[in-house]
């Protein structure tokens, strides 16, 4: 009901900003070393669920607690075939910078589009 009240063009702009602004924040070596404990995977969970509900981009919370909590790369790609050939030999360090530069990009168009439209481009 709450989304269904709220204008969708500067909910998109606030949504979109909010990770670029958490993946510039994290590229730039800042860390809150979270605990994937139940709490935190609860958590992120529902933040994941309302920006899935309000933009359709759900996954972008689930990068960033992955990208700012103590997982091994290995761990995040697991069973990923894409992943697994992709990152032969990349340290852990060049894996973080990959997704985090991947989080910006999304992010960052995500916010472009919402910003022509509320220029009405």
């Amino acid at each position: 009901m709450l989304l269904a009240r709220l204008p969708e063009t500067p909910l998109r702009l606030l949504i979109g900003a909010l990770p670029l602004l958490a993946a510039a924040l994290l590229r730039s070596g800042f860390s809150l070393a979270l605990e994937p404990s139940a709490g935190v995977r609860f958590s992120v969970g529902m933040a994941s669920g309302f920006v899935n509900g309000v933009a359709a981009i759900g996954g972008i919370a689930i990068a960033v607690m992955l990208s700012s909590s103590r997982i091994a790369p290995a761990a995040m790609r697991a069973g990923i075939w894409v992943g697994q050939r992709s990152f032969v030999g990349v340290s852990p360090a060049q894996f973080r910078r990959h997704v985090l530069n991947l989080l910006l990009l999304i992010a960052a168009i995500s916010v472009l589009r919402a910003l022509l439209e509320l220029l009405g481009r």
